[in-house]
């Protein structure tokens, strides 16, 4: 039975599961021995990240349903502007465990003796060379930058915010000033539900990509059967 897209890092999850004593994985014992202590090291590595990228695929949610009800306490604008910085912080996030992620599995391969340890390390530096190419196709959306720029200022949000402002300060342009600011917002906010959507869609193929090829990896290193990953990758 084909699998769901954007499951498979549940089912990298799984393999340690059914694999490792799973007192262990939930820290109810501590390791004892090397195995297990890189066992329980990138399990929880793995659900980390996985944490991750499952609240990065649902910004489209946030950015369609999160808002405040008292309006004047936190207006639309502020809250899109505040899912766009959590978004940009969230997706830092995950670059640098991803990117962790990796490093550790080649500082541990050196402590483990195995047959076709060249070939793994190649994997390794495959995956991550196809994680910065994902990387560079998830933007914001504002004007087309990428998330990892320095900083994100939206136009039109920061015009509804001064409207937002000045309609306090000129009771008698009240009512122009919120149609404007509505309009602006409204566009700012249509806009970021389908980049967030885009962005969740580059996610989940990066996440179908990087789980079953770790699964080969860490197979390797445990010394556990790997075919269920291959099948991943090849489609079964």
């Amino acid at each position: 039975m084909e699998n769901k897209s954007g499951e498979s890092l549940g089912e990298l999850l799984l393999f340690f599961l059914y694999n490792f004593d799973n007192d262990l994985l939930f820290h109810k014992r501590k390791h004892k021995d090397h195995k297990e202590r890189v066992a329980l090291d990138m399990f929880s590595r793995l659900n980390d990240v996985k944490t991750v990228f499952d609240r990065l695929q649902k910004y489209p949610i946030y950015f369609e349903s999160f808002y405040a009800q008292d309006k004047e306490l936190i207006s639309d604008a502020e809250a899109i502007e505040y899912h766009l910085h959590s978004f940009l912080q969230d997706f830092y996030i995950l670059q640098e465990r991803l990117i962790r992620i990796v490093g550790h599995i080649k500082r541990d391969l050196k402590t483990f003796d195995l047959d076709h340890d060249d070939e793994l390390k190649r994997l390794l530096d495959h995956l991550s060379t196809q994680v910065q190419s994902v990387f560079e196709k998830v933007t914001t959306g504002s004007r087309r930058r990428h998330v990892h720029d320095a900083t994100v200022r939206d136009s039109d949000l920061s015009e509804a915010r001064l409207s937002d402002t000045l309609k306090m300060v000129e009771p008698a342009l009240a009512n122009l000033l919120t149609e404007k600011s509505q309009a602006l917002t409204t566009k700012a906010r249509n806009h970021y539900i389908e980049e967030a959507k885009r962005n969740a869609e580059h996610l989940e193929h990066l996440q179908d990509f990087i789980a079953p090829r770790l699964g080969i990896i860490l197979a390797h290193v445990f010394e556990l059967d790997d075919s269920k990953f291959r099948s991943r990758i090849q489609g079964k």
